[in-house]
């Protein structure tokens, strides 16, 4: 029993009722989380033995299939983050949950093919992969938060309020900066 609480669980863990309140939520604040819309964002890490991609920061691509693999970021640039040997690749919505549901090989696979393509046979299979997976991942169920269109001014207002003694808190409750960890911080 508390006298006032203060929640910044993630708004996927509270649209999947991961956990439960008591006295439970009010119908109002279940139809608000539900109208709020959460992004899948998925950044892959790949990791080499040695740099082979030259002073290149950013590709685009524009492959076949919509969305997928659509960005490239070289994180070893010139002196910034010298000898890390690290890029990643971006993907979003749809594709991210495509991924996330993928074997670590099988993504592997997919972007050496694509790697090669760009720079040849002769790179070396990266030494680690990482992918984090926000969706699957039961204290997020989500990368951030994002209006869904039609979203108002005072529905934020109206999310942003307490419910009985329990205060939320969070990226989702900032009605400018929401999305971001400092939206979380200035709210």
């Amino acid at each position: 029993q508390s006298k006032k609480v203060v929640c910044t669980v993630s708004v996927g863990v509270l649209k999947n009722d991961l956990i439960s309140f008591s006295p439970p939520l009010s119908q109002r604040k279940k139809e608000l989380l539900n109208e709020i819309g959460l992004v899948i964002y998925t950044k892959i890490f790949l990791h080499f033995p040695f740099k082979f991609w030259g002073d290149v920061e950013h590709v685009f691509r524009t492959p076949s299939i919509h969305g997928r693999y659509v960005l490239m970021q070289f994180l070893e640039v010139g002196s910034f983050m010298s000898g890390y040997h690290t890029m990643f690749f971006t993907v979003v919505g749809e594709e991210s949950l495509r991924v996330e549901s993928m074997k670590e090989e099988e993504v592997k696979g997919e972007l050496m093919e694509i790697l090669r393509g760009l720079f040849g046979n002769d790179i070396p299979e990266p030494d680690a992969v990482y992918i984090p997976r926000w969706d699957k991942d039961p204290l997020f169920r989500g990368s951030y938060s994002q209006p869904k269109l039609g979203w108002t001014w005072e529905k934020y207002e109206e999310f942003d309020d307490r419910e009985g003694n329990i205060f939320f808190s969070g990226e989702a409750y900032h009605h400018i900066m929401n999305g971001y960890m400092h939206g979380a911080y200035l709210h």
